[in-house]
């Protein structure tokens, strides 16, 4: 899980804040929860998640934890995967 989130903020540059929101969201945790871990305001929580979902070309926070769980499931397949000797 982490590996993914790590993965997915590099690649869609998220700022280190949008990071610390993008894993609560991918907890599935609300704008109000959020704010108060983070100690922000929940507006500000908003605009993160909104600069989020864009750079994820996303709509949804479940769009989002679908893309993810997507991914977890990528990483997944590639440990699973033999290795093949050269």
């Amino acid at each position: 899980w982490k590996k993914a989130c790590d993965q997915m903020s590099q690649e869609a540059h998220l700022t280190p804040r949008e990071c610390q929101v993008f894993l609560l969201l991918s907890h599935g945790r609300s704008s109000v929860v959020i704010s108060r871990e983070l100690n922000v305001a929940v507006t500000t929580v908003k605009t993160h998640t909104s600069n989020i979902y864009r750079k994820f070309d996303v709509t949804t926070q479940q769009d989002l934890i679908d893309l993810l769980d997507d991914r977890r499931i990528q990483i997944s397949k590639m440990n699973c995967e033999p290795r093949q000797r050269l």
